[in-house]
Parts: C-alpha cells; structure tokens; sequence
C-alpha cells in the first residue's frame, strides 16, 4: 500500500522512496494525533453538554414539583363552587369576592430561559407550555383580586371563578406531563418518581382526615 502511495505522489528515484515513507508516515502519525485530539474535544463537550443537560433538568423538575404540590392544595372545585355560589347569590352579599392566592414566579426556569435550548426536544415543548399556563393564571388571579372584579354581576363573577378553578386543573396536568417527561429522561428512580409523590399526598389527606 506504502509503494502505491509512492506511485501516486510521482516518486520514481529509489532513493528518495525512504525519505518519502518517513514523511507519509510522519504526517499520518500527526494527523491521527490530531484526529484522536478532536475526537477527545468533541467527547468532552458531548459529556459536559449532557452533563448540563441533566442538571436543567433537575432543577425544571424540582420546580415544577413545588408548584404542583401547590396546584394539588388548592381547594376543590366540586365542594368549593357551590359555597361561592351560595354566598354569590345571599342578598347583602353583593360585593362578596373569594381569596385567590398568586403563584409565585418561576425562580429557576426564569433564572435559565436563556439556556433551555440546552434541554432536548422532548421536554422543551411541554415545560414552555406549562409555565407559559403558569403566568396566564396569575395575571388572572390579580383580575379576581382587582376591585373592578368585585363590581362585576353575580353571574360574571361566578362564571370567571369556574374559569380560575379549570385553569388550575389543566395546570396541574401540565405540571404532571412535564414531571413524568423529565423523570423518564432522567432516569429518576421509582421512589422518586411523581407516582410515589401523589402515594405519598394522598397518605399525608388520608391522615389529614
């Protein structure tokens, strides 16, 4: 193979052959050199990629774990509409306005948005969508808390409260998604795992009660 080399690169004196062999194989050492050194690069970032990736990852998920247990928390919807609408529609109580509590704005993933194009494919669309949700509910929340909400008919007023306990429901679904999502990429054990978590809440209301 050496000599078909040769051939190619026009070498017909014998004795420049053995200096050309030297530089052929000098110059395959420095470019395998080069090659392994590239390899080693792209190995590495591949890794510290991954690397980062998992931990986004994490810190996404432990976020939208907080919020969850707060979604869960709020008060359900069957037993709680048809006390507001009770005292909606008892005379003297016009201006009555249920409390609705904010949600707190996405620390980390407002900390990190400037990097989820580092997250993969999988979860970006899910994850977006869910604090996307998230911040809609809060501006909502502000609107049920305005004074012009309070001036508002009782039948507006109940009506926009069933749209409040249906944004929260559908929160928690996406909260839900983007958890499983996240924790099967991850690899996140079972006793980990958002099941383990609803086992262990639904434990914590049994007691409760």
């Amino acid at each position: 193979m050496m000599m078909d080399v040769i051939s190619w690169l026009g070498i017909s004196d014998a004795k420049h052959i053995p200096a050309t062999i030297t530089g052929v194989l000098g110059f395959a050492s420095v470019a395998l050199t080069g090659f392994a050194a590239i390899f080693a690069w792209l190995t590495k970032q591949y890794l510290l990629r991954r690397e980062k990736r998992n931990d986004l990852r994490a810190a996404i998920r432990a976020e939208i774990e907080v919020q969850w247990l707060m979604l869960k928390k709020a008060p359900n919807q069957e037993e709680t509409i048809p006390i507001i609408e009770n005292k909606l529609r008892t005379k003297g109580n016009k201006d009555y306005s249920p409390h609705f509590s904010r949600y707190p704005g996405p620390e980390i993933f407002g900390s990190i948005k400037a990097e989820i194009a580092a997250l993969g494919r999988e979860e970006i669309p899910l994850v977006v969508q869910f604090y996307h949700h998230l911040a809609v509910m809060d501006n909502f929340v502000i609107e049920l808390r305005s004074a012009e909400f309070k001036s508002y008919d009782r039948d507006r007023k109940l009506l926009m409260i069933k749209d409040m306990f249906r944004m929260v429901e559908q929160a928690t679904i996406l909260a839900e998604k983007s958890m499983i999502v996240l924790e099967d990429l991850m690899n996140i054990s079972q006793d980990r795992r958002l099941c383990a978590r609803k086992a262990e809440l639904e434990r914590d209301n049994q007691m409760a009660t």
